[in-house]
């Protein structure tokens, strides 16, 4: 529970942003090698990542904005700083401008398949052309989870995303006072469950695309997409029992618990849903 790591004169390097930042560079670059492994494009995936992070973080401080839109006024700085996010608002932006970029990306390789005057371009993305967005979208998502974990410890290391004051006789964890959460009491560490709520998501999505892959069995499109939006669903809702977030709605659920509900819909129908035009090429790995 360090909130800063270490400063030098004026300049303070956050544990909150430094863990952010670790777990999205490991997850773009393992996203990068598992995408040239598999023959996909890289490049491609790379430069998804990147402009998938810059929407996600847009989209989680626009969500956080508008949950929080009557201390816009009192208290601008903490609604605008860089601590607040909603990582629902975080997901849903990132995924859909994700998916734009490689619709484009995609249908850039297949004109240059056929673009004759191109026929060495061609060669080098013929092995590729035959993905689809949603098994790029399956390919990505085990690192958002993994991502999503470092965040959590992040938030830990800050104090903020803090849990309740656990009951008489239970033990917690206690921040100190340069953190965000309360000091001096024992609180649910709702930080790190969520850290390894999302450790566990990675693994699970990892495993269940390297038995499909070790069974010579093919996954449907968003299989992996729609089970990571089932998994944290669930997860966050469990969590968010623990939270201490007043901003509590009809009985008595949070914001984020309602929006559960709707990332458990979203990732059952992407899981039963009958592919349509989508051939997948191989299993993922």
């Amino acid at each position: 529970m360090h909130p800063i790591l270490f400063s030098i004169g004026n300049f303070h390097a956050y544990s909150y942003g430094f863990m952010i930042a670790v777990g999205a560079l490991l997850g773009i670059f393992l996203s990068e090698w598992r995408a040239n492994r598999r023959g996909m494009d890289g490049e491609l995936v790379f430069n998804t990542a990147i402009w998938g992070l810059l929407a996600g973080l847009l989209g989680a401080k626009l969500t956080y904005v508008a949950s929080n839109f009557k201390d816009l006024f009192t208290d601008p700085k903490a609604v605008l700083g860089t601590d607040g996010f909603t990582v629902y608002g975080g997901i849903v932006l990132g995924v859909i401008v994700g998916g734009l970029l490689l619709k484009r990306g995609l249908a850039k390789n297949e004109a240059a398949l056929s673009d004759r005057a191109a026929a060495t371009e061609a060669q080098s993305v013929a092995a590729r052309r035959r993905f689809t967005v949603g098994e790029y979208l399956d390919l990505f998502i085990p690192q958002v989870a993994l991502a999503q974990g470092f965040g959590r410890i992040g938030c830990f290391m800050a104090g903020c995303c803090y849990g309740k004051e656990v009951p008489a006789g239970a033990h917690g964890v206690v921040f100190p006072a340069e953190a965000v959460a309360p000091s001096g009491v024992e609180l649910y560490p709702t930080q790190l469950m969520s850290a390894i709520g999302n450790f566990l998501i990675f693994a699970v999505l990892m495993l269940v695309g390297y038995i499909a892959a070790k069974k010579g069995k093919t996954l449907r499109p968003y299989t992996l997409t729609g089970l990571y939006l089932c998994l944290y669903a669930v997860g966050r809702f469990v969590v968010e029992i623990f939270r201490a977030d007043p901003r509590r709605m009809l009985f008595g659920l949070s914001s984020n618990q309602y929006m559960s509900f709707l990332f458990l819909a979203a990732g059952l129908i992407l899981i039963l849903r009958k592919a349509k035009g989508e051939t997948p090429k191989s299993a993922h790995a």
